[in-house]
């Protein structure tokens, strides 16, 4: 190399217009590659909002069939009240019955003491015998227990002390409740029993949680159902259509948390049973109980059926948005790669001095722009190179 010469170096941008002129040449891998990360991107961005819609229906559907379980259950409990209390109601429509609970109970000025219990105790016991009663009990108007017969879940609570025997001793209305505090969870009506405008006695009456109680639940809601008494001992399952395995394991649950069920602090809840969660709801049988409780829990086969159900629609979604991409992209290919190819090569011929040619403006309105643009700036280089003459001009290949 002479001295005093160096090798001539290529322009700083010279590279890269190079590079980005092979990119142009080549479209078709450039868009392919581009077309394949954005098709990544949406098949990833449905499956992650099918994912977050599947989650939140599924959250949405299981907290809406817990409410509807509850309040079916509910209602079926009231309904051993209302019946209670028609029964209770029809005893005391029995004008002679009524008049000998009022003699019963007050005998008469200076011989309450002289009141045969047993006697008492008889007939009631043959009342409550009648009306498939399971407990039955006599107050008199200050709430103090006169006799008792039958189950001894009233016998094992001062029942004038009660809050239900208080409201109905103020208002002279019957009341019901369910009482918390054993493992039998009876309903307890309470019927004033009234002489003119006078309360004379309380007729308290009970029924045993029937056997068939969750099943009816069940069958109604659709889900599975437990009545669940919070006893000193330990939970007790009163009644429930779970296995004997999942009723086990259900107390075991309880009894881990009893705290919180005791403080009635708990609502929704999932449950361990044979290795798969169960999504629960707990709701007290009376209000502000802390002791008896019912429990609606919703099956997990119930819950795969509704992501089977949803599945297809998620499917359908994802190949609706490939579809719409594939569309997009011949769109794009059409209205912008091709016609931005002509201009490329167009001005990659023009770097070389060739000005007598013209592209076709086609495309996106950006494009046709920025090649009607080009055409002018060719034909003003091609004027000025050709003296004296028209230019030539020749079109390019358009596709």
């Amino acid at each position: 190399m002479p001295a005093g010469h160096c090798a001539r170096q290529p322009a700083p941008g010279r590279d890269r217009a190079t590079g980005f002129m092979s990119i142009v040449r080549n479209p078709f891998a450039a868009t392919i590659g581009l077309g394949l990360a954005l098709a990544g991107c949406v098949v990833a961005a449905t499956l992650a909002v099918g994912f977050w819609q599947l989650t939140a229906l599924k959250r949405e559907t299981v907290s809406r069939t817990l409410d509807t379980a509850i309040s079916v259950g509910t209602y079926v409990n009231e309904q051993r009240a209302r019946q209670l209390e028609r029964i209770s109601g029809d005893l005391l429509a029995n004008a002679d019955f009524a008049g000998w609970i009022i003699r019963s109970v007050d005998p008469g000025p200076g011989i309450a003491e002289t009141r045969d219990v047993a006697a008492i105790r008889r007939t009631l016991d043959q009342h409550r015998r009648d009306a498939a009663l399971d407990a039955i009990a006599l107050l008199d108007a200050e709430g103090k227990l006169v006799a008792e017969v039958g189950d001894t879940f009233l016998g094992e609570h001062a029942l004038g002390s009660l809050p239900v025997v208080t409201r109905s001793r103020a208002g002279m209305t019957q009341a019901s409740t369910t009482l918390d505090d054993d493992a039998r969870l009876p309903v307890v009506t309470v019927t004033p029993v009234k002489q003119d405008t006078g309360l004379k006695a309380l007729l308290v009456t009970g029924m045993r949680v029937a056997p068939d109680l969750s099943r009816i639940m069940s069958g109604a809601a659709k889900v599975d159902f437990a009545l669940v008494a919070i006893e000193p001992t330990g939970p007790a399952i009163v009644g429930t259509t779970l296995t004997q395995p999942g009723s086990e394991q259900l107390g075991a649950a309880i009894e881990q948390d009893r705290k919180l069920w005791i403080d009635a602090a708990l609502s929704n809840f999932t449950v361990s049973i044979d290795g798969h969660e169960w999504p629960a709801r707990a709701a007290p049988l009376q209000a502000g109980g802390r002791r008896a409780f019912l429990v609606a829990l919703v099956p997990p086969a119930q819950v795969q059926a509704l992501l089977h159900a949803v599945a297809p629609a998620l499917i359908a979604a994802m190949l609706g948005a490939l579809v719409l991409l594939v569309a997009v992209f011949a769109a794009f290919w059409r209205n912008g790669i091709v016609p931005l190819t002509d201009i490329a090569n167009l001005s990659e011929r023009a770097t070389h001095g060739d000005f007598a040619l013209e592209v076709k403006p086609q495309g996106f309105a950006l494009i046709r722009r920025l090649g009607n643009l080009l055409n002018f700036l060719l034909r003003e280089l091609d004027r000025h190179r050709v003296p004296h003459g028209v230019p030539r001009r020749r079109s390019t290949d358009n596709r």
